[in-house]
């Protein structure tokens, strides 16, 4: 991965075409080839190849790498967003996401005292108030926060509307739990 990933870093220095370009690609799909082949011969593999057997684990592992080139192109479009629109320098951007950062960094420290709580308190808060900041770029009242424009409100409501169901829409539709956690779990009004 780290072959072909400099190769197509470099690949507009050097040239798509480029023997270096194309030689470095090729080293890469080669040296994967040879992972997957390894992988499936030893003992205790890095990548447990099986798993990819399962219907489910596809579709959760294409889900989470959509989600994840999604949040990907969120993080670049705002940062443009902040450079180009906001007029702010690289610095004053990164220090913006710096502070988001900082938010997941406390987050990480407060979940492990939250245990405390019932899970579907925490959940149920989580979820309020993230949903409640997710409509900040449609509703803001701060003029430190403008709106987004309409047809860009559109396409924002759309996204974070139909991303979400992809990864969860698997959970109530599988044929069997997918945590063993869930099949011990007390029932809400005794429904399965």
């Amino acid at each position: 991965m780290a072959s072909i990933s400099f190769a197509f870093d470099k690949a507009a220095e050097w040239g798509w075409t480029s023997a270096t370009t194309l030689g470095l690609i090729v080293a890469g799909l080669v040296l994967l080839v040879v992972f997957v082949v390894v992988e499936a011969r030893v003992r205790y593999p890095l990548l447990d190849l099986t798993l990819f057997r399962i219907r489910v684990f596809n579709v959760m592992i294409s889900a989470g790498t959509v989600a994840n080139a999604a949040y990907t192109l969120i993080i670049f479009a705002s940062i443009v967003y902040l450079q180009q629109v906001r007029v702010l320098s690289p610095i004053e951007a990164g220090i913006v996401f710096l502070a988001m950062s900082i938010g997941a960094s406390i987050a990480g420290q407060v979940s492990g005292r939250v245990e405390r709580f019932p899970s579907w308190l925490v959940m149920v808060v989580a979820m309020l108030v993230g949903g409640l900041l997710l409509w900040m770029p449609v509703l803001s009242p701060l003029p430190e926060l403008p709106r987004l424009a309409l047809p860009v409100q559109m396409l924002y409501l759309f996204l974070h509307s139909v991303l979400p169901v992809v990864p969860g829409s698997f959970i109530p539709f599988s044929d069997s739990p997918l945590y063993r956690h869930y099949e011990s779990t007390p029932r809400l009004w005794d429904l399965t």
